[in-house]
Order: C-alpha cells, then sequence, then structure tokens
C-alpha cells in the first residue's frame, strides 16, 4: 500500500475523506465496498466522465487513458486483492479490473487522472474516467 499514493487520490476525487478507513486495517474492506453501490455520493461528480458502452475491452480503455496523457504504469486501489495497493504496468492493471466485478480505482496522474469501475451487479458495471476539468 502507497499511503501517498491513495491520500492524493482520496483528496482529489473523493467527496468525503477516507483516509483514515484505508489505513486502517479493518476499516478498510468497508471503505472499499461502499465503493460498489454507493460511488455517486463518495466520489465527486464534476469529475465524473462516463465511459459509454460497450466499455468492456481493456485495450479500448488502455487507448482511452494514454489518450489523456497516462504513463506506462499505475496505482491500484481495487477490492481485487491482486491489484490493490499495487503499482502495475497500465494495461496489466486494466485486465484485472475491467470485467471482473470488484470496485476499482486505477489512478495514472496522481490527483489528475483515473479509471473507476463499479461492482457489477447486472449488465455492464459503470465505468468512468475521474479527470481534472483542467486536463480534459
Amino acid at each position: 500500500m502507497d499511503k501517498e499514493q491513495e491520500r492524493v487520490l482520496v483528496q482529489s476525487f473523493f467527496v468525503k475523506r477516507v483516509l483514515h478507513e484505508l489505513f486502517t486495517p479493518k476499516k478498510r474492506d468497508m471503505a472499499l465496498q461502499r465503493l460498489d453501490h454507493r460511488y455517486l455520493s463518495m466520489l465527486k461528480n464534476d469529475y465524473l466522465i462516463e465511459i459509454k458502452p460497450p466499455n468492456s475491452w481493456p485495450d479500448d480503455t488502455y487507448d482511452l487513458l494514454k489518450q489523456y496523457g497516462a504513463p506506462d504504469t499505475c496505482y491500484c486501489l481495487s477490492e481485487n486483492e491482486l491489484i490493490s495497493g499495487k503499482t502495475l504496468p497500465l494495461r496489466e492493471a486494466l485486465e484485472h479490473a475491467i470485467g471482473f466485478g470488484f470496485a476499482s480505482i486505477i489512478s495514472c496522474i496522481p490527483g489528475e487522472l483515473a479509471y473507476f469501475e463499479a461492482e457489477q451487479s447486472f449488465g455492464p458495471p459503470p465505468r468512468y474516467l475521474l479527470m481534472k476539468p483542467s486536463n480534459r
């Protein structure tokens, strides 16, 4: 876990401060689980840009993020333990986030550009770019 990466991510894109929960092992899972269904009340809506369907291919999302300046590596915050708390190649992170049914945030440019996928309940899960208006 990279506390600085998570601090920047939360302060940039979340309405509520959830840092304490993310940094407390017993509460971390609960904070991530709330992203499943309450993400619209947790994330700053001004920074959410919906990725319209069809949007289920990691390669397409990779290309989209690269268009906005995403580097080759990213930091992952996810319910998926394979990627959560890790810095990974962007393509690999997307391959483990897209379509797995877990809430995931992939931070590409800290505090400026990220990918968010909510939990899948039925149909395709909601998918968004998290982006500061100055970067659009």
